[in-house]
């Protein structure tokens, strides 16, 4: 402290406390030991602050005026103050280079109500109260944390449950959405090889007629020199009529095989549009249950607020039982004083009429003895209608206490009725969440069935693009077939 530059700037007139959300005025001194520099500033320090960067909020010093120390303030604005937390603060001064010039006492932010309370309770009302009272308001507070940590728990598991909801079902939107795009993909792979098979169909019935036509030609052309020839052309020419009789059944069954396909197409569109609507349902649902879930969290808070009220109630009663209890063994010891007093007084006053008995000469001084008697009988009186109103009045102190604590009582009961009120609220939503899970589980094996029904559908692309390729394979082994120079019955059944 010899060292110490604390004490160069002083504060004055701080008070125990500060009433919280209203401007602040920090009145101050600066000695001559300080030089006065423009980036000098006044802070708001929590107790127990290590360095000047441990402040709460801060405003620049006002400019001094003179080399004498005058007397200036700064004022602080409502909305950078700490709020009512019950921890102390003080102000100092801090200069230019970073150091502290001077430090205030310690000081609170807090209302009128609770610092009347503090400290000047026993001018409004004395307030008494039973250990064991005390006891059971605690253990109930005991339980309301208890029940409030299993709403906590029951909480997180919702919470928990409802992120894995979400998770199935955007893995249910990602699996729709792959398998639509199959199913398109499916669609234009059908309908292009629906128009290459047209295509085909058209080429094959231009090539037919064509090598239809060159074979008449050929028939009229040698007519009368080849007639055994031309006979094996005719048995040729309907071979190839049987053949093309074959691929045209071929294409039909193609056709109907793709019509199969289509409709099969329609109906996993259909289903997937029910699935939607299942989706949006469901979404429609876990929005509901979110709110519930945020209405009960907002209920949880408000019942902490409430249990926190309890508990300062609880420690207001406990203070006024410490003090009622340290008023009670004053009056027992001013009582025992009293009696004392009064026991000394009658011992005195059987000595005076004693003195009295053995002095009858003395009128005077039997006079006098008497007077003091009197005002010793008054004044134990006054103390004996003292001692009686004192006990009236802790009489009654006593009954508004019971009263008190019986609405204390009735108000945790109802909060009790509240909790089972929210039990019953979440047992509803536990019940919610497994009918979404199930509902969300029968997803799952309608999306399974539907990528069964995928696989049959790529093994029937599969099969119908073999059918393609041998009928291309056997329309050129036709083609091969229908030339002059290669015409033979080798394949008569292809």
């Amino acid at each position: 402290m010899e060292v110490a530059t604390y004490s160069q700037v002083v504060f004055n007139e701080i008070p125990q406390s500060y009433i919280p959300n209203t401007p602040v005025k920090c009145s101050y001194e600066v000695t001559a030991a300080i030089e006065p520099h423009r980036r000098d500033w006044v802070g708001i320090f929590k107790v127990g602050w290590s360095t000047t960067k441990d402040y709460y909020t801060f405003v620049w010093a006002a400019p001094s005026q003179g080399e004498e120390p005058v007397e200036q303030h700064v004022i602080f604005d409502a909305y950078y103050l700490p709020k009512e937390d019950g921890e102390f603060y003080q102000f100092c001064f801090v200069d230019s280079s970073g150091q502290v010039r001077g430090a205030s006492i310690p000081f609170r932010f807090e209302s009128q109500v609770e610092s009347s309370l503090d400290y000047g309770m026993d001018k409004d009302l004395l307030v008494i109260t039973t250990q064991e009272q005390v006891e059971q308001v605690e253990k109930e507070k005991e339980e309301l944390h208890k029940e409030i940590e299993k709403k906590e728990e029951s909480i997180k598991i919702l919470r928990s449950e409802l992120s894995e909801r979400l998770l199935e079902i955007r893995c249910l939107r990602e699996s729709m959405v792959e398998l639509g795009q199959s199913v398109n993909r499916l669609e234009q792979e059908q309908a292009q090889s629906g128009r290459e098979e047209g295509k085909q169909w058209a080429s094959q019935q231009g090539d037919a007629s064509a090598q239809q036509e060159r074979e008449r030609q050929i028939l009229v052309s040698h007519q009368g020199t080849m007639r055994e020839p031309i006979a094996q052309n005719t048995v040729g020419m309907e071979e190839s009529q049987r053949e093309r009789e074959v691929l045209q059944q071929s294409l039909f069954n193609s056709q109907e095989k793709y019509q199969q396909a289509v409709t099969i197409i329609n109906q996993l569109k259909q289903k997937r549009a029910e699935l939607k609507e299942k989706v949006t349902t469901q979404e429609a649902e876990i929005t509901q249950l979110s709110s519930s879930i945020r209405e009960m969290e907002l209920e949880k808070q408000k019942n902490l607020g409430e249990l926190q009220t309890r508990h300062d109630h609880i420690i207001l009663l406990q203070v006024d039982l410490q003090s009622s209890q340290k008023e009670t063994v004053k009056l027992a010891g001013e009582l025992r004083g009293l009696r004392a007093q009064a026991e000394a007084l009658r011992r005195e006053n059987q000595a005076l009429q004693k003195t009295l008995s053995e002095q009858d000469r003395e009128d005077r001084e039997d006079l006098e003895k008497r007077v003091q008697c009197e005002v010793l009988t008054s004044q134990l009186q006054d103390a004996k209608e003292e001692l009686r109103k004192e006990r009236q009045s802790n009489e009654e102190a006593h009954s508004q206490t019971g009263q008190a604590l019986q609405e204390t009582q009735k108000e945790l009961e109802n909060v009790l009725k509240a909790f089972q009120q929210k039990d019953q609220l979440s047992s509803e939503l536990e019940k919610q969440l497994m009918d979404a899970q199930k509902i969300l589980d029968e997803q799952v094996n309608i999306a399974v069935i539907m990528r069964v029904e995928k696989d049959e559908l790529s093994q029937d692309k599969q099969e119908l693009k073999r059918n393609i390729e041998k009928l291309c394979e056997e329309l050129a082994h036709f083609k091969a077939l229908a030339t002059p120079s290669s015409i033979s019955l080798q394949y008569p059944n292809p």
